[in-house]
């Protein structure tokens, strides 16, 4: 089985570090299993799901912040402090999904328009 590849975020409209330590689930494996079994996420952790159009947080016992986003990294929707076991939007246009910890929006001050990083 292949490794979970880790890669940083940046958005590139701030020049600020989103996260250091995303998990890229590029994988039909990986995204079902998404955050499922994680106490919580750190500062500066969070999860990339490609392709991506809407995520759910049944099972999850913690809150995150969820933006959606475009082929070219362009933040297209944001939900903040999505509590565990909702269902989120679905982005028809949405290409990938990124969660973060709850409040990582509004303190990177990070907003549709944007353009974040992607591998």
């Amino acid at each position: 089985m292949r490794r979970v590849k880790i890669i940083e975020v940046t958005n590139l409209t701030t020049g600020r570090t989103v996260a250091k330590r995303v998990w890229l689930a590029d994988t039909m494996f990986f995204r079902l299993r998404g955050l499922l079994g994680c106490q919580c996420l750190e500062a500066d952790q969070g999860l990339l799901l490609v392709p991506c159009g809407n995520i759910h947080t049944f099972g999850m016992k913690f809150s995150i912040d969820i933006i959606h986003g475009q082929r070219d990294g362009t933040v297209c929707k944001i939900v903040t402090n999505l509590r565990p076991n909702r269902i989120g939007p679905l982005v028809v246009r949405g290409y990938f999904v990124l969660e973060l910890p709850a409040n990582t929006v509004k303190e990177q001050g990070i907003q549709v328009g944007h353009r974040l990083s992607l591998p």
